[in-house]
C-alpha cells in the first residue's frame, strides 16, 4: 500500500509520524499503533498538503532529516520520534493538561525512544543483524533542539534525561521507568552476567551491587512448555551463583499487580541489607 501511494505522490513527500514509527519499528502506544492513516509530509513552500481519504497531511519542517527505508522515502528515526512527540500530546494549553495524562504521555515518548536504541544483539530470531540501533542519544538529542516551536517539544525535553539505550522491550523500559518512579535505584538493562559454570544470562533489568535482577515473563512463558522448563533453569543457574531473582507477569500492569512487583523488590533489597 505505501509503495503504491509513493508512487502518485509528489516529489519531496516522505513518510512520517505514525506512519514512520511503522516503518522503523518503534515501540508506540496501541493508539498509534492501530492508526491506519497514512501520514505524509511535503517540504515547506509545497503548493499542497496532500488530500485523499485514508492520508494526513503535514509540514515538513527545512531542519527535517529525511533517509530511506526499503526504498521508501521517510524521515530519519529520531525525527521520527520527535513528530511522535506532537501526536502524544493533547491539544490544549500544557499547564491545563491532567498530570496522569502528561505522565503517560512522557512513558510512552520514553519508550518510543528507547526502541531506536536497542542492543545490536538483541533476542535470538527477533531482529535483523545491524538493524539496531537505529540511532543514539546524541541523534536524539539534536533532533529534538531543532524543534524549537512544535506542540510536543515541553514533552520532548522532559523526555530526554530519561532514556536510556539497551532495552529489550517495551515492558522493560516501562517497569524500569515505574520503579525508579517508586523510589527504587535504577537498574541496568539486560547486563550480561557470568555463571559459575562459564555460562552467561541477561537478565531483562539489574540491580549489580545487591545482585538482584528482575525477569519479566509475557503469557509466552506460561503458554510454551519449553519456554518454561527453561525458565526454571535460568533462574536455578542465577541463584545458584547468588542471584535474588524477582519473576514479573502481565499481571504487573494492573494497580495491584505493581503493588505486588514493588513489595517484592522491597523484599529483596531488605535482605541485601538495602533499605527503600
Amino acid at each position: 500500500m505505501l509503495r503504491a501511494l509513493q508512487e502518485t505522490t509528489a516529489d519531496g513527500m516522505v513518510f512520517s509520524h505514525a506512519t514512520a514509527a511503522w516503518i522503523w519499528g518503534m515501540w508506540v502506544p496501541r493508539r498509534l499503533g492501530d492508526d491506519l492513516t497514512v501520514h505524509l509530509s511535503m517540504p515547506e513552500g509545497s503548493p499542497a498538503r496532500p488530500r485523499r481519504r485514508g492520508v494526513r497531511g503535514h509540514r515538513l519542517s527545512a531542519a527535517a532529516e529525511t533517509t530511506r527505508c526499503g526504498g521508501l522515502p521517510v524521515t530519519s528515526p529520531a525525527w521520527t520520534w520527535t513528530d511522535v512527540s506532537t501526536l502524544l500530546v493533547p491539544w490544549g494549553r500544557p499547564e491545563k493538561v491532567p498530570a496522569a495524562v502528561e505522565e503517560r504521555a512522557l512513558e510512552d515518548l520514553v519508550v518510543a525512544g528507547e526502541s531506536l536504541m536497542q542492543t545490536p544483539h538483541g533476542s535470538a530470531g527477533r531482529r535483523e543483524p545491524g538493524e539496531h540501533p537505529r540511532c543514539t542519544l546524541e541523534d536524539l538529542a539534536a533532533a529534538a533542539a531543532r524543534r524549537r516551536n512544535v506542540r510536543g517539544v515541553r514533552l520532548l525535553r522532559k523526555a530526554l534525561p530519561l532514556l536510556r539505550p539497551a532495552s529489550g522491550s517495551p515492558a522493560e523500559s516501562r517497569i524500569r521507568l515505574r520503579l525508579v518512579a517508586a523510589g527504587f535505584p535504577e537498574p541496568a538493562m539486560n547486563v550480561v552476567l557470568t555463571m559459575a559454570d562459564g555460562s552467561w544470562i541477561m537478565p531483562d533489568l539489574v540491580w549489580e551491587g545487591p545482585r538482584i535482577c528482575l525477569e519479566y515473563e509475557g503469557d509466552h512463558h506460561r503458554t510454551d512448555a519449553a519456554q518454561f522448563r527453561a525458565d526454571i533453569r535460568r533462574v536455578r543457574r542465577l541463584e545458584t551463583t547468588g542471584w535474588i531473582c524477582v519473576r514479573v507477569s502481565a499481571d504487573v500492569w494492573t494497580e495491584s499487580g505493581m503493588q505486588a512487583l514493588v513489595d517484592d523488590l522491597t523484599g529483596a533489597f531488605r535482605r541485601r541489607g538495602v533499605r527503600i
